[in-house]
């Protein structure tokens, strides 16, 4: 989406969820997620929820809501968590082997790999994989 010639164009998903709160029926909404890679100019920590909803009473700073998705889309990660055992992981790789480690390596190559060797790690977007090379590479090898 062309927002405005000020800006790059912007990518976005939507999801349909079911949505409760404390004092509501339930009621149906959007998870609103805009594609951060293509986010240049407005940044937003990467737990922020975007919800796209008719009003909901008492709805307040501290307030909880449920979200369903039949979908089974939404998946809560530990990016953090996930980010330290995929260095520990890669950790004995990198040491073993160290510079030819990193020989040909691409972003699919990488996912490639992972798929067999780690897959949980495929749950990392893009930038967090790439962060985690790059930090296994400045640890683990003598350059």
């Amino acid at each position: 989406m062309n927002w405005t010639e000020f800006h790059p164009p912007e990518t976005f998903s939507f999801w349909t969820v079911e949505i409760k709160t404390n004092e509501t029926d339930v009621v149906n909404g959007w998870i609103y997620y805009p594609h951060p890679e293509t986010k240049e100019r407005h940044w937003q920590p990467s737990t922020t929820l975007e919800l796209l909803a008719p009003y909901l009473r008492g709805i307040e700073p501290g307030s909880t809501i449920q979200l369903r998705d039949e979908g089974g889309r939404i998946k809560l990660v530990d990016t953090i968590r996930l980010r330290a055992r995929l260095l520990e992981f890669l950790k004995f790789r990198v040491l073993a082997s160290q510079q030819t480690f990193f020989e040909a390596d691409t972003l699919l190559k990488r996912q490639q790999w992972l798929s067999t060797m780690f897959p949980e790690a495929l749950q990392l977007s893009e930038q967090n994989l790439d962060r985690v090379w790059t930090q296994a590479r400045s640890l683990y090898t003598e350059t």
